[in-house]
């Protein structure tokens, strides 16, 4: 966390997900390296694996729990929903016809309105990454209609995939609507189980030409304009468009925000914050560190 003029700032992973919990340990330190502060969990299976660690170790991380809920027309992440979502028909007019069920593809409206009711947060993650869900959903225009309507409280801006690529079309759609942005990692897994005994440091960084253990951390992190980082607080910072986004050394989303921080130094005191968490970042459990570094939890 840092402060910047009168805004406190919270860094968050808000697409969190991991589906390897013998090498859990991995992701956090990744996550504590690269200067975060939370996630949204977003696989269930993995959460408490994740959350005993973080409790045993005492490191200080607000793990939220959610899930990423993936429909054939869009995947969403809800906060403080874990269950899976129950299959709502979409109902389809033609021409002279009665309506009909489609079991294939699911009703948007009544999906999001479940969510919305049973979480504190849906957030649209990576609408432009596949071609499936972006024709069923976003080149539709109805995706544009849930998130004004409130149905959605904003949208993943950069997922850590994406942002290894081109990224153009992404910020168009920011510049176009100004809904309120979130950035993610999305995970998923190690690339590798070669180096698991690790502390993380200049010499041995978690992603490298080398060693590249972890695809997509690759630096997007949302900023929660908050006093805590509680799920109350992240939800209600999203929602009233107080949430910014952090790549490649730029910040994105309000202007309004994106100047007042730019102005009161926020590059150098996340430089500074950044620099301070690497100098005592989590290490792995296992029992070699590499390199003859040392560290304890």
């Amino acid at each position: 966390m840092i402060e910047v003029g009168r805004e406190r700032i919270w860094f968050f992973d808000t697409h969190c997900q991991w589906y390897q919990p013998e090498t859990a340990e991995l992701l956090l330190s990744g996550l504590s390296w690269m200067g975060y502060d939370g996630g949204i969990a977003v696989v269930p299976q993995t959460t408490a694996c994740l959350q005993r660690i973080i409790a045993e170790s005492g490191m200080e991380f607000a793990l939220l729990p959610g899930r990423e809920h993936m429909f054939s027309w869009a995947h969403l992440i809800t906060l403080g929903m874990e269950e899976e979502a129950p299959f709502f028909p979409n109902k389809i007019e033609t021409d002279g016809a009665e309506k009909r069920h489609d079991t294939s593809f699911g009703s948007p409206v009544e999906t999001l309105e479940f969510l919305k009711k049973h979480s504190r947060l849906v957030l649209y993650a990576h609408p432009f990454s596949h071609a499936t869900t972006r024709r069923n959903f976003l080149d539709t225009g109805e995706a544009q209609e849930m998130l004004r309507a409130g149905l959605l409280d904003g949208f993943e801006l950069f997922n850590g995939w994406e942002f290894e690529g081109d990224c153009k079309e992404n910020l168009a759609f920011l510049r176009r609507f100004h809904f309120p942005v979130v950035a993610g990692c999305d995970t998923h897994c190690s690339r590798t189980v070669s180096r698991p005994e690790i502390v993380y440091s200049e010499n041995f960084p978690l992603s490298s030409p080398q060693y590249r253990d972890i695809d997509s951390l690759s630096g997007v992190r949302t900023l929660i304009l908050a006093e805590r980082p509680t799920p109350e607080c992240v939800a209600d910072a999203v929602r009233n468009n107080r949430s910014l986004v952090e790549a490649a050394k730029t910040l994105y989303g309000p202007p309004d925000l994106v100047s007042y921080l730019q102005h009161h130094g926020y590059f150098p005191i996340a430089a500074e914050d950044l620099a301070a968490r690497r100098r005592l970042s989590l290490a792995s459990a296992k029992k070699t560190l590499i390199a003859g570094e040392q560290a304890a939890l």
